[in-house]
């Protein structure tokens, strides 16, 4: 589980995500179908509808749209880190 503090606001990680927020962003590695970010405050999910496999989903913190992926590395890894 992950754990994130943007603005004031707090993001959880379920499952073996791996995620990370910014200002106005929010990029979701799932390992495993049923993996999400959730924001605290609002009970927002993020990733929760559709399993993005070898992707890291990026989401508009503001509006929780998904607004595109970025492929993951060929080797199968994946890190996050700001």
């Amino acid at each position: 589980m992950g754990l994130e503090l943007a603005n004031s606001e707090v993001y959880v990680a379920k499952g073996q995500a791996a995620m990370t927020t910014t200002r106005d962003r929010v990029y979701l590695a799932e390992l495993n179908p049923g993996d999400f970010a959730l924001e605290m405050s609002c009970a927002r999910t993020y990733g929760d509808t559709a399993f993005a496999a070898s992707a890291v989903s990026v989401f508009d913190r503001l509006t929780g749209a998904q607004i595109g992926t970025i492929p993951n590395p060929t080797t199968n890894q994946v890190s996050i880190s700001t």
